[in-house]
């Protein structure tokens, strides 16, 4: 009779280990669909890589969002966001709270083109005048660190631009790309 008790509970725990071998299993297979969600997507001009914060004007929530030089496709929960800092190199610059700031509209189920990004500090110079040239229009954004004071940053629509190397990339004449900004 204790033998039974004790077969009863290695039967349990060996259910229990399949169990949780199946879930793991599921965990790793997730991932890989991200690359089929739909998302954000900028053009970083001037940087590198940026890691950008933006607080959603419709609950609240805060987002980071590391970009990098080039087009970056990042997914980002449907809502209003709101940039209120960036960081780069170490250096965190927050959006000056006297200013306009900077707001995008993350649609479901379409990728959102949120804008082409040139950073100067303290401005933007005539270096990147020839990414300025090719937006349709660009807004200045003012931004200030403690220790490195102050730095503009400039969000401009270059949609086209973005959408015809997106599709070199993607090999797809049918892409669905909209204006968030």
């Amino acid at each position: 009779m204790k033998i039974l008790p004790l077969i009863l509970i290695l039967l349990i725990f060996n259910a229990c280990s399949t169990q949780r071998e199946l879930i793991d299993h599921q965990e790793e297979i997730l991932p890989a669909k991200t690359t089929e969600e739909v998302g954000a997507v900028w053009s970083l001009l001037s940087h590198d890589r940026l890691t950008l914060h933006f607080k959603n004007v419709d609950n609240g929530k805060n987002l980071s969002v590391i970009i990098e030089r080039g087009i970056s496709k990042r997914s980002v929960p449907v809502g209003h966001w709101e940039m209120t800092g960036f960081e780069q190199k170490g250096n965190t610059y927050l959006s000056l709270s006297t200013s306009k700031k900077f707001v995008f509209n993350m649609k479901p189920k379409v990728d959102v083109y949120a804008g082409s990004i040139v950073i100067g500090c303290p401005s933007v110079t005539a270096a990147n005048f020839k990414h300025l040239k090719k937006m349709k229009f660009f807004n200045r954004y003012p931004f200030s660190s403690s220790s490195h004071h102050l730095c503009e940053l400039v969000v401009g629509n270059d949609i086209e631009g973005v959408r015809s190397e997106l599709k070199k990339v993607h090999k797809s004449k049918k892409l669905k790309l909209i204006q968030g900004l």
